[in-house]
């Protein structure tokens, strides 16, 4: 037997979920509310990066491009801020160095280590995406409305203070290491 969601609740698939009343938690959560509202983030950024010229970059790719510095990110610490494996980070840096977004190149300091850094055109790519950010932050603020597009803004930057908080130690220094990549390179780190 079908179920669906009661009236008035716009949660008749949440990526990929059917609604079950039993377990509606799994579509209504603050965690799958965040992930449903990323995915539409990423997909209006895709979509205006293909309509620009970068037709071969898919989500994925943004997963790498955002968690590099201007001036180059070690692989590892690439990995760890994306939350995921060296090995499986090692992949997808490779699709990207395919479609000459990135490029890795030894790190100076440290022969056995390798830093990622933008290519001309993952250059390119990051000033595209400025712009295609800031017409989609309008267009959500269009859709919430000043006030709640403010006070919404204002809540995800209180749970990301959080998080950065979380990851300092009693110290005030990060738990795992975060060199900057421009000692690593040898090469002055551009402004983001």
């Amino acid at each position: 037997m079908k179920k669906t969601p009661p009236a008035g609740k716009p949660f008749q698939s949440v990526r990929g979920l059917r609604w079950d009343d039993d377990h509606a938690w799994r579509s209504t959560n603050l965690g799958r509310l965040l992930l449903t509202a990323f995915s539409f983030w990423e997909r209006a950024i895709v979509t205006k990066l293909h309509a620009t010229g970068f037709r071969d970059v898919r989500p994925a790719h943004l997963g790498v491009m955002r968690q590099l510095d201007m001036g180059g990110t070690r692989i590892t610490d690439v990995a760890e801020r994306a939350g995921v494996t060296k090995q499986a980070m090692g992949q997808m840096v490779a699709e990207c160095e395919k479609l000459n977004l990135v490029t890795m190149v030894p790190d100076v300091t440290d022969g056995r280590a390798k830093v990622v850094l933008f290519t001309n055109r993952g250059r390119s790519l990051i000033m595209k995406a400025r712009s295609i950010i800031e017409r989609t932050e309008a267009e959500v603020e269009e859709m919430l409305g000043r006030a709640r597009n403010a006070e919404f803004r204002a809540a995800l930057a209180t749970l990301a203070e959080s998080e950065t908080q979380s990851s300092v130690g009693a110290e005030g220094k990060p738990r795992a290491s975060k060199r900057r990549a421009s000692a690593a390179t040898g090469q002055p780190d551009s402004p983001g």
